[in-house]
């Protein structure tokens, strides 16, 4: 939380500072204010739904971690079109008002929940260490996702940018599937493995990435062969982004292809590798990124980012293998 506050003090200097660089849609700055004030907010919904995951409440982690912002903005979004209100400092009160909701309502399923104590502190070094890794990895991780955007915008116009953005954000869809499923099996992975029956944890993955393949494959084909039908739900001027659609729907296909590589390191003690190898895809999409954009323009910018994250899961995938003697794909 205090880094994020931190973060939000930086970002708010930054829009007031150089507005010319940050700020090239020219938002209103009372718009931007409240979307900077959701941020702690969303952190703390986040933190929960990470906690509610552990006591395997996957409903209740789920609505945190996606679904509940999502819903109520959906809800917001068309009442405001309704009453004739919608516009960019409403939407940004919309999304300050569910962040709160979601935050409030996630704390309450908690703080509610069977596993909750109020019992004196006890350090435990070693989770503190593995926490460490994982916040390193994470920071890398949202670092390759969005900041990818943010570096790209130095390199393609404003219209290409949007282009890109919605593409990027219809591409998750299909990840989606990865994380609703990762939410069920990711304790079993931990369990499985404490008590070290790998035939169990080697189906268990196995069944998992199947599952993954099975619910994701409709849409994969939907955004790959009718890209334009996907992107016309944007608007008209979207239809450009169609080619950049089925660049990032590959990549995501090799997300949910190689199953739950990630969570399988994390939940069998290996986030060092894991940090490093979020270190590494990052650096080299970063890289590609910068340079595929001067060359091809935004089709380069997608291909960066798929590229990207097909080598962090293939790397995932091969230290599966090498750390755990088997493929969680088949």
């Amino acid at each position: 939380m205090a880094f994020c506050l931190l973060a939000i003090g930086v970002l708010l200097a930054g829009f007031n500072l150089f507005p010319e660089q940050l700020n090239q849609t020219q938002s209103p700055m009372y718009a931007i204010t409240l979307c900077l004030l959701c941020i702690p907010f969303l952190v703390l919904a986040q933190t929960n739904s990470r906690v509610l995951q552990a006591c395997r409440k996957v409903v209740s982690s789920l609505f945190a971690l996606q679904l509940g912002v999502s819903m109520l903005m959906v809800i917001f979004v068309f009442a405001l079109d309704y009453i004739g209100q919608q516009n960019i400092n409403n939407l940004m009160t919309a999304l300050l008002l569910a962040s709160i909701g979601v935050a409030v309502i996630s704390s309450a399923n908690w703080l509610g929940s069977d596993q909750y104590q109020t019992s004196a502190f006890v350090p435990n070094k070693k989770m503190v260490s593995s926490a460490k890794q994982v916040w390193v990895g994470s920071i890398f991780t949202n670092v390759l996702q969005w900041g990818s955007l943010v570096i790209t915008g130095f390199f393609i116009s404003t219209a290409e940018l949007g282009l890109l953005a919605a593409a990027q954000r219809t591409s998750l869809l299909i990840g989606f599937v990865l994380i609703t499923i990762n939410f069920v099996v990711a304790p079993m992975f931990a369990s499985l493995y404490k008590e070290r029956q790998m035939r169990k944890l080697q189906n268990l993955s196995r069944l998992a990435c199947r599952a993954n393949v099975g619910l994701a494959i409709v849409p994969v084909i939907i955004c790959t062969l009718f890209p334009e039908f996907v992107m016309q739900f944007f608007g008209e001027e979207f239809l450009a982004a169609a080619p950049l659609l089925v660049v990032l729907s590959l990549g995501q296909l090799v997300n949910v292809a190689t199953g739950s590589v990630g969570f399988l390191l994390l939940m069998s003690g290996h986030e060092r590798t894991m940090k490093y190898i979020t270190i590494s895809s990052g650096t080299v999409s970063i890289c590609l990124l910068v340079t595929l954009c001067q060359m091809f323009g935004v089709i380069g910018a997608a291909w960066a980012m798929a590229i990207g994250m097909a080598i962090q899961n293939l790397a995932a995938l091969y230290f599966v293998k090498r750390y755990l003697g088997f493929f969680p794909i088949g």
